[in-house]
């Protein structure tokens, strides 16, 4: 498939993750918080590090459409916070869970198995969403996240040195995804 039309299916793959987001994070109303403004996270700090960082997992498939994917998808995790802009009563970091991880690459796997490899996009799914953890580790400092949710909304604080390891291992997970990728691309080194 030609650059254009594999951006667009991105552009759209992208827009039903964030959907995915948004609808994942009313599982916050089972245990509600004061809503908060979340305008004030949205700073360029904040989203060109997801950016980087997704895009740093994503580059590993070795093709550009696949990292710019991976890079939207590790921003859009945050998609959900924007109910709490509105007033609704949920716990912001709901997204930040293994369940929303595994059910979004299902989801996602399955919707669009047709146009690329379900193993393909469950990868970049679960890589971004490590890749946003391993950031918020850096960007937030010391903070709970609700890695088991809904299951249980106790939060979860990361060690500064989990950063390396977390991205680390959404890396391996592209490669192998992608590991006819790695190969013609060793294979050209050579040459």
């Amino acid at each position: 498939m030609e650059f254009w039309p594999r951006f667009r299916l991105a552009v759209v793959i992208s827009i039903v993750y964030t959907i995915l987001a948004v609808l994942y994070s009313f599982v916050g109303l089972l245990n509600p918080q004061p809503p908060i403004s979340i305008i004030q996270y949205a700073t360029f700090t904040e989203i060109g590090g997801h950016l980087l960082f997704g895009f740093i997992v994503g580059i590993f498939s070795f093709d550009l459409i696949i990292a710019l994917k991976a890079a939207a998808f590790a921003v859009l995790v945050d998609a959900g916070k924007i109910l709490s802009e509105f007033g609704i009563p949920i716990q912001a970091s709901v997204n930040h869970s293994i369940t929303f991880m595994i059910l979004s690459a299902l989801i996602l796997g399955y919707i669009f198995r047709s146009k690329i490899k379900f193993e393909k996009l469950a990868a970049i799914t679960v890589a971004a969403f490590l890749s946003h953890i391993a950031y918020d580790i850096i960007d937030s400092g010391p903070t709970a996240i609700p890695l088991l949710s809904p299951f249980s909304f106790t939060g979860f604080i990361l060690p500064p040195w989990a950063v390396i390891p977390i991205e680390i291992l959404g890396i391996l997970i592209v490669v192998w995804a992608f590991k006819e990728n790695a190969l013609s691309f060793i294979r050209k080194i050579k040459i």
